[in-house]
Protein backbone atom coordinates (compact mmCIF):
# COMPACT_ATOMS: atom_id res chain seq x y z
CA UNK A 1 0.00 0.00 0.00
CA UNK A 2 1.57 3.29 -1.09
CA UNK A 3 0.72 6.27 1.11
CA UNK A 4 1.34 9.85 0.08
CA UNK A 5 1.59 13.04 2.09
CA UNK A 6 -1.91 13.99 1.06
CA UNK A 7 -3.46 10.93 2.73
CA UNK A 8 -5.50 11.68 5.81
CA UNK A 9 -4.40 10.37 9.18
CA UNK A 10 -7.20 7.75 9.31
CA UNK A 11 -5.91 6.30 6.04
CA UNK A 12 -2.36 6.19 7.40
CA UNK A 13 -3.62 4.67 10.66
CA UNK A 14 -5.45 1.93 8.76
CA UNK A 15 -2.26 1.20 6.85
CA UNK A 16 -0.21 0.98 10.06
CA UNK A 17 -2.77 -0.93 12.14
CA UNK A 18 -1.85 -4.57 11.27
CA UNK A 19 1.87 -4.03 11.86
CA UNK A 20 1.37 -2.10 15.09
CA UNK A 21 -0.90 -4.87 16.37
CA UNK A 22 1.71 -7.49 15.42
CA UNK A 23 4.38 -5.55 17.32
CA UNK A 24 2.04 -5.21 20.31
CA UNK A 25 1.43 -8.96 20.32
CA UNK A 26 5.18 -9.65 20.26
CA UNK A 27 5.77 -7.18 23.11
CA UNK A 28 2.94 -8.63 25.19
CA UNK A 29 4.11 -12.19 24.58
CA UNK A 30 7.69 -11.26 25.50
CA UNK A 31 6.50 -9.68 28.74
CA UNK A 32 4.38 -12.71 29.59
CA UNK A 33 7.22 -15.14 28.90
CA UNK A 34 9.66 -13.02 30.90
CA UNK A 35 7.38 -13.00 33.93
CA UNK A 36 6.87 -16.76 33.81
CA UNK A 37 10.39 -17.93 32.92
CA UNK A 38 12.54 -15.30 34.59
CA UNK A 39 14.60 -14.31 31.54
CA UNK A 40 14.95 -10.68 30.36
CA UNK A 41 12.08 -9.23 28.35
CA UNK A 42 14.48 -8.03 25.66
CA UNK A 43 15.74 -11.57 25.09
CA UNK A 44 12.24 -12.89 24.48
CA UNK A 45 11.36 -9.86 22.35
CA UNK A 46 14.44 -10.47 20.22
CA UNK A 47 13.68 -14.16 19.79
CA UNK A 48 10.00 -13.56 19.01
CA UNK A 49 10.92 -10.74 16.64
CA UNK A 50 13.27 -13.04 14.75
CA UNK A 51 10.54 -15.67 14.54
CA UNK A 52 8.03 -13.11 13.24
CA UNK A 53 10.46 -11.65 10.67
CA UNK A 54 8.33 -13.02 7.84
CA UNK A 55 5.71 -10.35 8.61
CA UNK A 56 8.17 -7.57 7.81
CA UNK A 57 9.10 -9.01 4.41
CA UNK A 58 6.37 -7.25 2.48
CA UNK A 59 2.64 -7.39 2.87
CA UNK A 60 0.13 -5.58 4.99
CA UNK A 61 2.17 -5.52 8.22
CA UNK A 62 5.24 -3.79 6.78
CA UNK A 63 4.17 -0.11 7.18
CA UNK A 64 3.09 -0.63 10.79
CA UNK A 65 6.24 -2.55 11.71
CA UNK A 66 8.40 0.17 10.18
CA UNK A 67 6.40 2.84 12.04
CA UNK A 68 6.77 0.93 15.31
CA UNK A 69 10.48 0.38 14.73
CA UNK A 70 11.06 4.08 14.11
CA UNK A 71 8.60 6.20 16.05
CA UNK A 72 7.22 4.00 18.83
CA UNK A 73 10.60 2.50 19.69
CA UNK A 74 12.28 5.91 19.83
CA UNK A 75 9.64 7.24 22.22
CA UNK A 76 9.93 4.11 24.36
CA UNK A 77 13.72 4.33 24.54
CA UNK A 78 13.55 8.02 25.41
CA UNK A 79 11.01 7.45 28.17
CA UNK A 80 12.93 4.41 29.43
CA UNK A 81 16.11 6.45 29.55
CA UNK A 82 14.31 9.02 31.65
CA UNK A 83 12.80 6.21 33.77
CA UNK A 84 9.30 7.38 32.92
CA UNK A 85 6.66 4.70 32.46
CA UNK A 86 3.60 4.96 30.27
CA UNK A 87 1.42 4.96 33.40
CA UNK A 88 3.29 7.96 34.81
CA UNK A 89 2.99 9.85 31.50
CA UNK A 90 -0.73 9.07 31.28
CA UNK A 91 -1.29 10.13 34.89
CA UNK A 92 0.50 13.42 34.21
CA UNK A 93 -1.55 14.00 31.07
CA UNK A 94 -4.81 13.32 32.91
CA UNK A 95 -3.76 15.52 35.84
CA UNK A 96 -2.95 18.41 33.50
CA UNK A 97 -6.38 18.28 31.84
CA UNK A 98 -9.09 20.14 33.63
CA UNK A 99 -12.24 18.34 32.62
CA UNK A 100 -15.39 20.03 33.83
CA UNK A 101 -17.79 17.46 35.18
Amino acid sequence: MELTLTDSWPARARGHFPGVIACSVVATAATFLSQHYGAPVMLFALLLGMAMNCLAQGGTCTPGIEFSARSVLRVGVALGGLRITFAQAAALALASMHWPL
